[in-house]
């Protein structure tokens, strides 16, 4: 089942494959998230997130790549990619929260 995104234009580091890029959170669900950024991991890898909205200790997050824009069947807008989280963060869900309200 598909969850309600909110859309965001948070800047994230991203951490995979033992190397940190930068990248913009687009839209964000208590599943996963999408992901703007050139450098685009490969479907199935394991990455790691790093975020802080407005005056708050950074979020680090971890997931899977569910999904990418790279050899995608439609257009995209953005270059990309989805995050499956792979845990539940209470700070998460409660940014994710205050930014529905």
């Amino acid at each position: 089942m598909r969850q309600t995104r909110i859309r965001t234009a948070i800047p994230v580091e991203i951490c995979t494959g033992g190397r940190v890029v930068e990248g913009t959170v687009r839209n964000a669900s208590h599943g996963g998230m999408f992901v703007e950024t050139r450098a685009v991991p490969a479907q199935g890898e394991p990455v790691s997130l790093r975020f802080s909205t407005r005056d708050e200790i950074p979020i680090e997050l971890t997931g899977l790549v569910w999904w990418t824009t790279e050899d995608s069947p439609y257009r995209h807008a953005r270059r990309g990619f989805g995050l499956r989280l792979l845990e539940d963060d209470v700070r998460y869900s409660a940014m994710l929260s205050r930014m529905a309200s």
